[in-house]
């Protein structure tokens, strides 16, 4: 390609700005997001597998949420890895939704348990039997 002896208008930069979207988490979110990947599947818990299989991935819930949107961190549920995206032979959450709610209950049910579970855990430990 021959060059021109014209100059550029404008720089080689972006005209505009790139849209900056939401932080990805504050300090205190990731905190949360780290112990919620320390707790048991809620899955495998619902289906009597035992309080630990594999290590928890942290699951946002999107239910009541429209496209596009980005579930907030605090509405986290621990799955491992088997129930969270694996398609086969397991039954996950992406990959078979309402089999999974099938079988193991809804989402909105399966965080409203984990956090009355983490509500119990806070008061024992402030009273100090935990």
């Amino acid at each position: 390609m021959k060059r021109t002896r014209f100059k550029r208008k404008t720089s080689w930069k972006r005209l505009r700005p790139r849209r900056k979207g939401k932080p990805l988490a504050t300090p205190g979110e990731r905190k949360y997001l780290a112990w919620v990947k320390t707790r048991p599947c809620r899955a495998c818990m619902a289906a009597g597998y035992g309080s630990f299989i594999a290590p928890s991935e942290a699951h946002h819930i999107r239910a009541e949420m429209g496209m596009g949107q980005k579930a907030p961190h605090a509405n986290t549920l621990p799955i491992c890895s088997k129930h969270h995206r694996q398609i086969s032979p397991w039954i996950s959450i992406h990959g078979q939704r309402t089999a999974f709610e099938k079988f193991y209950g809804s989402e909105l049910e399966m965080l409203a348990e984990f956090k009355a579970e983490r509500e119990t855990q806070a008061m024992l430990k402030e009273c100090g039997l935990c």
